[in-house]
């Protein structure tokens, strides 16, 4: 990118990080992103590897149509190369490059996951109050504590798909460069790959910020019925497709699944209306009959959710 480019004092800088097996899911985030912020505009700062030129220029054309920016970066050198398993590929680490590589005049910016759907109005949490801190994040329910990185009993974790950054403390404190140490470190020990290097590196040093900033599984009611879900998201902002519920899956078991083809049908990916993944087999008969009974019996109960409420918590 030119780094030469001036911005309007009142765009608002989004950072992602992905490769070409994820073009789809940033079509549909970044369609959600520009249909539910029309006020807004936005410049998506993006590292995108495996990508032709022609893709770029795809999405490029797209978001300007929109009347926002999109800017491409490239990886430095042989960045995330040692330390990649757990799963995990290189792109996950690109949000440890932002800080150094977008221009210099940009003070603070949002990270956002491509498994992402954005629901709402974005400017609250890009105008929040950091107090101080470099980050401010969602809680993550599904990491326990984690001494093995380190961490005192008590330390909160957060979730790093979502991070609205404070560029000026993130650098002055050397966040990447403590987290990539972690990583050569202690890669073995961190299993969630830069998200443990992060909290790591953070513990007690990030502002915790409402769920409707990074929806994820554990924050939906798993009773939600399908009536309900429009009223459930009017205060949500983001919608974080996290783990292993990818709504590009055959069996994703999140009942906002169908949010992301909502999206994607409006991007140039219009005709990819269904899972890639999808394979006629017992397996997959099997868990799909298993989600849709469990979903068709939320939305038409035989006995009230009160009564199934009641039942649960004796069982537990």
């Amino acid at each position: 990118m030119n780094q030469n480019i001036k911005f309007n004092m009142k765009v608002m800088h989004l950072t992602v990080g992905f490769d070409q097996n994820f073009m789809l899911p940033f079509g549909a985030f970044a369609a959600s992103v520009l249909k539910n912020n029309p006020q807004h505009t936005f410049a998506f700062h993006a590292i995108a590897t495996g990508l032709t030129e022609t893709d770029k220029t795809m999405f490029i054309d797209y978001v300007e149509r929109h009347g926002s920016q999109l800017h491409f970066y490239e990886v430095p050198g042989d960045f995330a190369a040692g330390f990649t398993s757990h799963g995990f590929g290189r792109a996950t680490f690109y949000r440890l490059l932002f800080s150094r590589l977008l221009p210099v005049e940009i003070k603070k910016f949002l990270y956002l996951d491509v498994d992402i759907i954005v629901t709402g109005d974005l400017a609250p949490l890009y105008n929040i109050n950091m107090h101080g801190m470099p980050v401010a994040a969602v809680l993550d329910t599904n990491m326990a504590l984690r001494p093995e990185l380190g961490m005192p009993a008590g330390s909160l974790c957060f979730n790093a798909g979502v991070l609205m950054i404070d560029r000026e403390k993130w650098v002055e404190q050397k966040i990447s460069e403590k987290a990539v140490d972690f990583l050569n470190s202690n890669h073995k020990a961190a299993i969630y790959a830069d998200q443990d290097a992060l909290n790591a590196t953070l513990v007690n040093n990030w502002l915790q910020i409402d769920s409707k900033y990074n929806l994820m599984k554990d924050y939906i009611p798993r009773d939600l019925q399908k009536k309900e879900i429009n009223k459930f998201l009017e205060d949500k902002v983001i919608v974080h497709f996290a783990q292993f519920y990818k709504p590009w899956n055959t069996l994703c078991n999140n009942r906002l699944r169908d949010l992301y083809y909502e999206y994607l049908r409006t991007t140039p990916f219009s005709k990819e209306v269904g899972p890639a993944d999808f394979k006629i087999n017992f397996a997959t008969i099997s868990g799909l009959l298993k989600i849709k009974a469990r979903e068709l019996y939320y939305d038409y109960p035989i006995i009230p959710l009160e009564a199934v409420d009641t039942i649960r918590k004796k069982m537990r």
